[in-house]
C-alpha cells in the first residue's frame, strides 16, 4: 500500500512542477506594456502622477529623453506639487479609460526672488533622484501617493 501512495505522491509532484513551469513560461502575461507621454516643452517641469505608474502591474521602467541634462526625482505627490507651486508645469494623470493625459497647471503662488524656476537637483524633498545626459532610464515601483518630477535645465 505504501508503494501505491508513493507513486500517487510522485505523480502529483510531477504535475505541480509542470504547472509551476507553465505559469512562468506559457501562461505568463505579456512582460511589457508601453505608455508614451510626449510634452511640447513649453513648461520647465513635468509631474507624472503616481496613478500613471500604478495603472500597470509590476515594476515600471521610466525612460526619459530630452535635450541636454535630464533629471528625474520622486517623492510624495503633495510635496512635489507644493514645490512646483511657483511655476507652471505639466501634470500627467490617468483618464477614465486608464490612459495617461497631460494638462498644464498654472503657477499658484508668486515666486520669491527673480527666477520663477528653481533647480530641483539636491532638494531634500526627493526620496531619490536621477540625472543623465540626453536620456535616462530607471525602474520604479511607486505607490499611488508618490509622483515623479521630470526636468531638463529648469528653463
Amino acid at each position: 500500500m505504501r508503494f501505491v501512495w508513493a507513486i500517487i505522491a510522485f505523480v502529483l509532484a510531477t504535475l505541480m512542477i509542470g504547472a509551476g513551469v507553465a505559469q512562468r513560461t506559457v501562461l505568463e502575461a505579456p512582460t511589457t506594456e508601453t505608455a508614451e507621454i510626449t510634452t511640447d516643452g513649453s513648461t520647465p517641469y513635468v509631474l507624472i502622477d503616481g496613478s500613471v505608474l500604478d495603472s500597470r502591474p509590476g515594476s515600471q521602467t521610466l525612460r526619459i529623453h530630452g535635450d541636454g541634462q535630464v533629471f528625474a526625482a520622486y517623492g510624495r505627490t503633495q510635496d512635489v506639487a507644493a514645490w512646483l507651486a511657483p511655476t507652471e508645469y505639466q501634470h500627467v494623470t490617468v483618464n477614465g479609460e486608464g490612459e495617461p493625459v497631460t494638462k498644464t497647471v498654472p503657477a499658484s503662488v508668486t515666486p520669491d526672488g527673480e527666477s520663477p524656476t528653481a533647480s530641483p537637483i539636491g532638494s531634500d524633498l526627493w526620496l531619490d533622484e536621477f540625472q543623465q545626459d540626453r536620456s535616462l532610464a530607471t525602474t520604479l515601483r511607486l505607490p499611488a501617493d508618490m509622483s515623479v518630477l521630470v526636468a531638463t535645465d529648469g528653463t
